[in-house]
């Protein structure tokens, strides 16, 4: 049986997460007035995920991905690489 808490973010996904939060955190720190406080909150979900390199949501996205049909992903992804198989 495979387990939903496998790495779900690669080494790439989790440098441009880090980045991400930092871009956040930096935006909330430069122009307190414009960008609103609760961005800082928001920018530790990006960086916490990939400090664990797990993410739910794309787990949860993957496992619905995963019991569709064949006919239905590739109806819907058009035979792009996203879907693992």
């Amino acid at each position: 049986m495979d387990t939903t808490l496998k790495a779900n973010v690669s080494r790439p996904e989790a440098i441009s997460r880090y980045l991400l939060s930092a871009g956040l955190l930096a935006a909330v720190f430069i122009s307190p007035t414009a960008v609103p406080s609760w961005i800082a909150i928001a920018a530790c979900y990006p960086a916490f995920t990939a400090l664990i390199q797990w993410d739910p949501v794309n787990a949860m996205g993957q496992g619905i991905i995963n019991h569709l049909s064949k006919s239905t992903q590739k109806l819907l992804f058009l035979n792009s690489k996203a879907i693992r198989h």
